[in-house]
């Protein structure tokens, strides 16, 4: 028999502006276990803030029946904790509101809401293999949305999200500078020939791209279930010669992680190279059954 205990701690504050009225600042704090048991091939799940003798009981007792699942085998033992230059926790309310004041100020348009927010995730696993990891990381960001009327009533949605401290939101302003650049053209554009054609990508829209069009695609969980476009083309030609993607979650952006949710160490992993499918993304359980490495599982929260 095989178990895992993950636990996880979040804790955030957002306080945002709309229209130069400062809202009611939301503060919220979530603690979760979750116990997994693999057992005659069969997970069994509880999730409960409970002792781990207990909650691995009631995984137990959540086996239904016999199944074919079994996993990557491995110990993982790590810490990690990023100390960010300025601890989000450490600056004063009225520090947050007046960069909201001033980001207000800075940007033309009929109606503007702006919103801070900071978080810190806890993260511990331990399994029956001997694994133990844990980690924190801080995230801050400035989300902004603004609307404004011409020919067309058009919005904008800008984002700066970052792993880190107060420091990462020096460049908050870089927002409001694109804000007033773009949505002038918006609400005086005209509507664009229909058809096809060739299109020039700039990087974050070639990122959300890849994400939804190649990303769900490429993990190897919907491949198992016959979903993903990508089952069965290991090796294959699925994109041009100068197409290469890579999923790295050692970069320290928003998307960062030290360890994946089942205490694998995060590492960079080529998915396509020049073209060629050269992996998928793996739980422990989808590289067992596809000869994959483990290192990409998620969990919800």
């Amino acid at each position: 028999m095989f178990y895992d205990i993950r636990e996880i701690e979040v804790s955030s504050f957002t306080i945002s502006l709309e229209d130069g009225v400062v809202e009611k600042p939301k503060i919220v704090n979530i603690k979760s276990k979750c116990f997994r048991v693999l057992k005659d091939g069969f997970w069994g799940v509880f999730i409960g803030n409970v002792s781990d003798e207990e909650g691995i009981e009631e995984a137990k007792r959540n086996l239904i029946a016999r199944g074919d699942s079994e996993i990557e085998r491995c110990t993982s033992k790590g810490r990690y904790e990023m100390k960010p230059k300025i601890p989000p926790w450490d600056v004063d309310l009225e520090e947050k509101v007046s960069l909201l004041k001033d980001l207000h100020r800075s940007i033309a348009a009929r109606s503007v809401k702006i919103s801070y927010i900071e978080s810190l995730r806890r993260f511990r696993y331990r399994d029956s293999d001997g694994s133990e990891v844990e980690y924190a990381v801080p995230r801050v960001g400035i989300s902004i949305i603004a609307v404004e009327k011409g020919k067309t009533l058009q919005f904008i949605s800008k984002r700066l999200m970052n792993v880190g401290g107060f420091e990462k939101l020096k460049r908050a302003f870089e927002l409001s500078d694109e804000i007033n650049e773009v949505l002038p053209k918006l609400v005086n554009a005209r509507s664009p020939p229909a058809g096809e054609m060739n299109v020039l990508m700039d990087s974050k829209l070639a990122g959300v791209f890849i994400h939804e069009a190649f990303g769900h695609a490429a993990e190897a969980d919907h491949v198992l279930q016959g979903s993903s476009v990508l089952s069965g083309k290991i090796g294959e030609r699925i994109a041009g010669e100068n197409v290469t993607i890579v999923d790295d979650p050692n970069i320290e952006e928003f998307g960062f992680f030290p360890f994946d949710d089942e205490g694998i160490k995060a590492e960079r992993k080529i998915l396509v190279e020049n073209g060629i499918l050269k992996s998928y993304l793996h739980s422990r359980e989808t590289a067992k059954k596809l000869n994959g490495k483990p290192g990409n599982a998620r969990s919800e929260g």
